[in-house]
């Protein structure tokens, strides 16, 4: 997706954050110096099959919720009809775009994903601006307003269609 960079998380909190995500088990700490040298901490949370990370700064805050959970999914958009959840992520933060990031699977052939998404896309105000099908992959995406948006890959695999919705909104 494009759009300004201005309202996008500080690159230093993103990747603190993710650096925390990686560590394993840590429940908080100091991840250390962001890239103006302010110092940045997190935290880790996990309930329910869902982990959150937190991560501060001088810069803000941002959190990344993680799970099998509910779906994360762009404004305006469904959970496709007997979807099985693989993984679910929203990220936000002050002043930063949200986004989204979904995979799930589905016994139905990627035709009918592309369908279900671009019928509802097009209900929910989002320009379809790009379709595309290589081999047993098909694209989808679509725009909404200046800064939203979503890309969706549909791809048959072993007998099910696997699925990733990426979302973006502009700042919350």
């Amino acid at each position: 997706m494009t759009g300004s960079t201005k309202n996008r998380p500080h690159p230093a909190i993103l990747a603190l954050a993710l650096a925390a995500a990686l560590s394993g088990c840590g429940k908080s700490g100091t991840a250390g110096k962001d890239s103006a040298g302010g110092d940045a901490s997190y935290q880790l949370s996990e309930s329910n099959g869902q982990s959150t990370l937190t991560v501060r700064s001088d810069k803000g805050t941002a959190r990344i919720v993680s799970g099998t959970g509910d779906a994360a999914l762009p404004a305006g958009l469904s959970l496709y009809p007997g979807a099985t959840v693989t993984s679910s992520t929203r990220i936000t933060g002050e002043a930063a775009a949200r986004s989204t990031i979904l995979s799930f699977d589905t016994p139905d052939m990627p035709a009918q994903v592309i369908a279900y998404y671009k019928a509802g896309a097009r209900k929910a105000g989002y320009a379809v601006d790009a379709e595309v099908k290589a081999g047993t992959m098909e694209m989808l995406n679509g725009k909404h307003g200046k800064e939203g948006g979503f890309t969706l890959t549909a791809n048959r695999e072993g007998g099910k269609t696997v699925v990733s919705l990426l979302g973006s909104a502009g700042a919350q």
